[in-house]
């Protein structure tokens, strides 16, 4: 375990001297008494392709009424194709609902099924007003501890975004619904913009298990560690935003076990 102990505080570090990097070259801070403007808000999430980042739960609530995105992949550290589906509308000027849906097996040994997940977030900070974008979420997910109830998951997430540059990082924990497995989850999502709509990011997540009282964690394919870093480049065409992702995935169930992880996908707002 002393592995997976030492995933948090790791992901953490990098993740506030990314963003303490980012802020004075990225970051565009206006007046505390300054209100982001409707247009200036649209013209933000018109190029924020974080949000479209299958699993990314971003900070900021956004401009558009709603957004959806579809993929399609393939995980090579457990060998199973991956399908999604997921769609958020915005309530009021900070709290967004979402709904998805993921056709997957856990593993090679479980036959892969439609498993939904729901969502919602709420927006505490903007970059405008307090110098960055801070969200909380809750959510319920059943493509995670299939067979003992779902994943109750609770995140927090932090954004920094300028004119070339944005970084996105988040940390979570969460359990099933039996209560007898505890997990953790952070991810970190950098992001550039080459030119006019074209952006490359660089998309690390890692989730862990804090604590297990479950006697049949390994029966059930309980994952113990789960990691990936994947170098993604999307590209907007209007309201369409086109992402690519090929990177490494590892999964440590009773050994660990990587490959390459490819996923492409397309999203919308309105």
């Amino acid at each position: 375990m002393t592995i997976h102990r030492l995933v948090a505080p790791s992901i953490a570090a990098v993740s506030a001297v990314v963003i303490l990097a980012a802020t004075p070259a990225s970051a565009q801070v206006p007046s505390a008494s300054n209100e982001p403007s409707a247009s200036a808000r649209w013209s933000a999430a018109a190029v924020d392709p974080a949000r479209f980042v299958p699993g990314a739960i971003v900070a900021e609530a956004g401009a558009p009424l709603a957004t959806s995105a579809g993929w399609g992949g393939y995980d090579g550290a457990t060998r199973t194709p991956l399908v999604g589906a997921t769609a958020e509308v915005r309530l009021g000027s900070r709290i967004i609902i979402g709904a998805g849906a993921t056709y997957a097996a856990r593993n090679t040994e479980e036959p892969a099924s439609v498993r939904p997940s729901v969502l919602a977030r709420g927006q505490i900070l903007d970059q405008a007003s307090h110098g960055i974008d801070l969200g909380v979420a809750v959510a319920y997910r059943q493509d995670r501890f299939v067979t003992e109830d779902g994943l109750f998951q609770g995140t927090v997430s932090a954004g920094l975004h300028g004119d070339v540059n944005a970084v996105l990082a988040s940390i979570g924990y969460g359990q099933d619904g039996e209560g007898d497995d505890h997990m953790g989850e952070a991810r970190l999502i950098a992001l550039h913009r080459l030119a006019g709509a074209l952006h490359v990011a660089l998309d690390g997540h890692a989730q862990w298990l804090l604590d297990s009282t479950d006697p049949h964690r390994v029966q059930h394919a309980t994952p113990s560690l789960e990691v990936t870093i994947a170098p993604a480049i999307t590209y907007s065409v209007g309201p369409t935003v086109v992402m690519l992702e090929i990177g490494w995935s590892g999964v440590d169930v009773d050994r660990f076990h990587s490959g390459v992880l490819a996923l492409g996908g397309v999203g919308t707002y309105f």
